[in-house]
């Protein structure tokens, strides 16, 4: 996607302070899938067939707070009450539509997680790289990480298949044209590259005469396996130096800048499908792949219809929470036992 939309709060918006990709899940400790704790946890809130733990609002409201201070952010202590009370109201409605979801939401849901998880998979590398990751942002366990994808899915499908919204074509016409702002793009590409650095990755030491003689000849080497039909993403996890852009394979989004004026004036001169020479620079060579090439300029408004038309009914599905939950909270009995 070329641009980023003025979120709303989306459901999986919604879905990240309460759980996420990235959040709390309850895959051992939810009442949903049974508990073998034999403490009685304070309640938050309970209904029938479920109920929200006090230990479960705060283990969300850290996961929360940990990952805005992963972008030097907090939450201001003004808004710590609204906060909490957001996070219990979509923890509330994650488990009523984990409840309620039909044979066809929890299918769509569980194939939609498995999309999401092998989209995760080709960022991270591999496997143990994303085990990694996820035990890092502090989850439990990476299991508890998957369950948690899944039934986010699962609450997004049913979402989109319950509460039903319509968008016209002049609305999304309206959005594109109050907004061009958003659609007016910089010259970029996406795809992917070999770098072999003239340093030593591991110490950062110049590499010798010999030593970047031999780097050249490997790097004319892999050229050669490239333009024979050597799948590149696996030359780029083999051979490439660069940490940050081997794993990803061609989903990299280039902008001009970033890596210097001789990187630009080869790579931005290739189309869709193309493969470059060896582009030395004084940092070393890139070999350079382009899957997709987009000019400078407004964006057609046939190339983000779909995406302006999602954003639109996520908001119009966010004006219809409050009324869908009021409706919800009366049909499980739910009860406040604390008050934030």
């Amino acid at each position: 996607m070329r641009f980023i939309f003025k979120a709303g709060l989306s459901f999986l918006t919604a879905a990240y302070l309460c759980g996420g990709f990235g959040s709390e899940v309850w895959a051992q400790s939810s009442p949903l899938a049974g508990s073998s704790s034999q403490e009685v946890e304070a309640l938050a809130v309970k209904g029938k067939g479920f109920k929200v733990t006090q230990k479960e609002l705060d283990e969300v409201y850290i996961r929360y707070s940990m990952g805005l201070a992963a972008s030097g952010r907090s939450v201001p202590s003004s808004d710590v009450k609204k906060v909490e009370e957001e996070m219990l109201e979509q923890l509330i409605l994650r488990k009523i539509f984990l409840l309620k979801a039909e044979a066809e939401d929890l299918k769509l849901g569980k194939e939609k997680a498995k999309e999401e998880k092998e989209r995760l998979l080709k960022r991270a590398g591999d496997e143990s790289r994303l085990r990694r990751q996820v035990l890092l942002e502090g989850w439990p366990s990476y299991e508890d990480y998957l369950k948690n994808m899944e039934d986010v899915c699962i609450c997004s499908v049913y979402m989109e298949r319950h509460i039903k919204v319509e968008v016209k074509p002049e609305e999304i016409q309206e959005f594109y044209d109050s907004n061009k702002k958003l659609f007016d793009a910089e010259e970029m590409f996406m795809g992917g590259f070999i770098f072999f650095s003239q340093s030593d990755i591991l110490s950062g030491d110049t590499l010798s005469e010999s030593e970047w003689a031999s780097k050249k000849e490997q790097a004319a080497d892999v050229l050669k396996k490239a333009k024979g039909g050597e799948d590149f993403e696996e030359l780029m996890k083999k051979y490439s130096d660069d940490v940050r852009t081997r794993s990803r394979g061609l989903t990299t989004v280039f902008l001009k800048g970033q890596l210097g004026m001789t990187f630009d004036r080869a790579a931005f001169a290739l189309r869709d499908g193309e493969l470059s020479n060896l582009i030395e620079t004084t940092e070393g060579i890139y070999v350079v792949k382009v899957v997709k090439h987009n000019a400078a300029g407004l964006i057609p408004l046939g190339e983000v219809e779909k995406k302006i038309e999602e954003q639109l009914k996520a908001e119009k599905r966010r004006e219809k929470l409050p009324e869908v939950s009021k409706e919800l909270k009366k049909e499980f009995e739910v009860e406040l036992v604390k008050t934030y």
